[in-house]
């Protein structure tokens, strides 16, 4: 049994990680700050979890063994009570549907694993988020308390078959799930660290933008082949010209000198281009 069982933890694992995976690509984060995001986060974590509790590893008759404590004690470390309840309910239902001796048992684990993952959510989310390398640690500890409690919820097992089972699956769950629980929730910390840094990017732009519109000398910025993508408003008070009136710096330059000096002030233009580093103008 051991080895069957080793597999089909892996096999389950694997399911997990492959639609957590699919899960970090949906680009939800701009709804973050809304109801609605919460709604479908706990949409979309209560598929995972129907997924995986229907492809588990039956380790007794109606006593099965799958990831689902990873999935939402992680759910409820990130996501917070709403998606939590949704999840919970829903991998309830679905583990009251299927029945036999562990159903007691499955409902009882799924309800500690919310619950430490809350918990863990409350006190130790926003001390470790940050924290690259030591969240890994706090992440492993997690794991192994979420399933130390699993353990003791197997003691509500009929007593005919409690103690084999946990003689049979305790060292495999927990040497492999504190592990899986950690590389789950670092695909989420992964997602988590890439909208911090896209939302840095974002504020350093438009402080960018800001400061140059709010500059009081007249600043207009262009790519290399000219097309003109900001004027500020010194650049519009001074000049007259608007980015409608001057679409590329050659229009400008023909607008601001005409034609006969046209070809002067591109040569000009152009000159600047080819300077490196600093330069005195007198």
């Amino acid at each position: 049994m051991g080895e069957s069982m080793v597999i089909g933890i892996i096999n389950n694992a694997i399911l997990l990680l492959g639609l957590g995976i699919l899960f970090s690509l949906i680009p939800l984060d701009n709804l973050k700050a809304k109801t609605s995001y919460k709604i479908m986060i706990g949409v979309f974590i209560s598929a995972i979890v129907i997924f995986i509790m229907l492809s588990p590893f039956e380790i007794a008759a109606g006593v099965v063994l799958d990831t689902r404590s990873i999935l939402i004690s992680v759910a409820a470390f990130f996501f917070g009570p709403i998606p939590t309840m949704m999840t919970i309910v829903s991998a309830s239902i679905l583990r009251i549907h299927q029945g036999g001796a562990g159903t007691l048992t499955g409902v009882l684990v799924i309800f500690s694993s919310g619950i430490i993952g809350h918990l863990f959510r409350k006190f130790r989310y926003n001390k470790i988020k940050n924290r690259k390398y030591y969240r890994l640690f706090e992440l492993y500890l997690f794991g192994i308390i979420v399933h130390v409690v699993m353990l003791l919820m197997f003691f509500t097992l009929p007593a005919s078959i409690r103690i084999p089972i946990l003689q049979n699956i305790s060292l495999y769950v927990l040497i492999i799930y504190p592990i899986v629980t950690v590389v789950y929730s670092a695909l989420m910390f992964i997602r988590h660290d890439n909208v911090i840094n896209t939302n840095k990017l974002l504020r350093s732009q438009h402080n960018f933008v800001v400061a140059v519109e709010e500059a009081p000398i007249p600043i207009a910025i262009h790519t290399d082949d000219g097309e003109v993508i900001m004027v500020n408003k010194a650049w519009t008070s001074l000049s007259g010209y608007t980015i409608d009136d001057i679409p590329t710096i050659f229009e400008w330059a023909k607008k601001a000198y005409g034609i006969d000096d046209y070809d002067k002030v591109i040569i000009s233009i152009q000159k600047l281009f080819l300077i490196e580093g600093n330069t005195h103008e007198g």
